[in-house]
């Protein structure tokens, strides 16, 4: 599943960007070893951090989008986080559903296909 060349990065932002997002140049999705909340973010997110091969290190001010390795083992194996982001983006588009909320669910049927 992996696209050679692509920057899923890039491509993840152009969205955000289109849907009027604020700081939507600065969104990327990334991989957790475990579920991050809003309540946990400060004291988790850090050290559960995996770092895969699109993850925008040394840029500062990102907004992150965790895809945890618990809930999709299967997708995380397949594609890097951005990669799985912008999937679950345009699959979300494609049936007309909104993407900031539901992208989730995408991933939960893309990781049932992935058994």
């Amino acid at each position: 599943m992996a696209g050679k060349g692509i920057d899923y990065l890039s491509l993840v932002r152009e969205e955000f960007v289109a849907r009027g997002i604020n700081k939507g140049d600065k969104v990327s999705f990334c991989k957790v070893k475990i579920p991050i909340t809003k309540e946990n973010f400060d004291t988790e997110f850090k050290e559960n951090l995996i770092i895969d091969d699109d993850f925008p290190a040394g840029e500062g001010g990102v907004g992150y989008i965790p895809i945890c390795v618990q809930d999709f083992p299967g997708v995380c194996r397949c594609m890097t986080a951005n990669q799985a982001g912008y999937y679950a983006i345009r699959k979300c588009k494609e049936q007309g559903w909104d993407f900031i909320e539901d992208w989730p669910c995408v991933l939960n049927n893309l990781e049932m296909d992935l058994q």
